[in-house]
């Protein structure tokens, strides 16, 4: 079962993809919890995207891809904007010292790589493609 999602670099498109990766999940049988890590990570990274990776204000097209199969889920974010791999390019999460000592955001990127089984990135002609997969259980 796969499905195709098309959005702009828009922060107000985030809630209606965020309802349909719900359905999605729901049709598919996935539980709430994998649901809802999909939905986190895709929000944080949908949101570090549109928020750093163009430089102006025009419009781009951002690609979902999602693919459920037997044993997991694997979700594709496709977008133009500026290369930024996470695997090697992202600061180290603040996670040591108390809540209160740590800088405010910083923890996104150490979501996604903590709540995914498997995270991949290319930059190919001019489109930068993040792969996530997580197991159905």
């Amino acid at each position: 079962m796969s499905h195709e999602f098309t959005l702009s670099n828009d922060i107000a498109e985030l809630p209606g993809l965020a309802e349909s990766i719900e359905t999605f999940g729901e049709q598919g049988g996935l539980s709430p919890k994998v649901v809802y890590a999909l939905n986190l990570v895709l929000d944080e990274w949908l949101t570090n995207l549109i928020s750093y990776a163009y430089e102006s204000d025009t419009r781009h097209e951002i690609h979902v891809l999602l693919h459920m199969g037997d044993e997991e889920v694997v979700l594709e974010v496709k977008d133009d904007g500026e290369p930024f791999n996470p695997l090697t390019q992202a600061p180290e999460a603040p996670t040591t010292g108390t809540v209160e000592d740590r800088p405010i955001g910083g923890l996104g990127l150490h979501l996604l790589k903590s709540l995914m089984d498997e995270v991949n990135y290319e930059s190919i002609e001019g489109w930068n493609t993040l792969r996530l997969t997580k197991s159905r259980a």
